[in-house]
Order: structure tokens, then sequence, then C-alpha cells
């Protein structure tokens, strides 16, 4: 007999053929578990239903739906396989322009910037920049 959550149907079917060799001990157990596990599946149905109702009714939901990755069943392709890069990156805020325009001190503002991307199509799914001067950072998931 298979194992696992992706087998239930199977035990299913075998609990409720009677020509099985089943022991009569175990199908009368079996059938209290597959009677709750199908239970279970009509109250998912109606949550996903009343979710599905829901964010329709809502407009931001109904906004989010319209961006790329974040439609129903877009993790089914399996392992995201990551490609990280990093890269300095040098800001330049009102004090970069004040020490430019009446001299000062030359200090540099600089931040170490990590890209994730996807090996596949290259989109960038992850974000993070690291302040130079602490160990604090910001991160930001973009897919």
């Amino acid at each position: 007999m298979p194992q696992g959550a992706t087998n239930v149907q199977c035990l299913v079917a075998v609990v409720a053929d009677e020509g099985s060799d089943l022991p009569e001990a175990a199908r009368a157990s079996l059938q209290i578990l597959t009677a709750t596990l199908a239970q279970l599946d009509g109250q998912i149905e109606t949550l996903v239903a009343e979710i599905d109702w829901r964010a329709k009714e809502n407009e931001v939901a109904r906004r989010l739906m319209t961006i790329p990755d974040t439609a129903p069943g877009c993790f089914e392709k399996g392992a995201l396989h990551l490609l990280i890069d990093s890269t300095g990156i040098k800001v330049e805020g009102e004090g970069e322009w004040h020490s430019r325009k009446h001299g000062g001190s030359k200090r540099r503002v600089w931040r170490k910037i990590h890209l994730g991307n996807d090996e596949e199509t290259l989109e960038i799914r992850a974000v993070e920049v690291t302040l130079a001067m602490s160990a604090t950072h910001r991160c930001c998931r973009i897919s």
C-alpha cells in the first residue's frame, strides 16, 4: 500500500472496495477516517469558494491578482533556484549634493545590495539592502 498524503485517494478507494484484502477491523477504523477526510474536503471547498468571492469583491485583492506570480498556481513549478549577486552602490542624498556644492567632508555613503534572480527567467525575486555601518538590513520580496 503506497503511503503519504499524495496517496490518500488510493487509500479511500481500497477502504471503499469490499473485495480488497483489508481486515474488517482496519476497514471499520479507516471508514471513520475517510468520512472525516471527505467532510474536511467539503469544508475546504466551502472556504476556498468564500475566499474567492471575497477576493473578487475587494478592490485591493483584485488589483493584487493582476500582478504576475500572485495568481493561484504560481508556485506549482517546484523548487526555485536563485542566483545571488551582491554589489556596492553609492548613495547620493542631500549631504552628497551639499558637500559637492559647498565643499566639506568627502565622506561617501555606501550600501550593499543583494539580488536574488530566478535561474530560469532571470527575474529579480528578492532584494536585500544592507547598511554599511550596521548589521541591520531591509529585505523585500518581489514576486
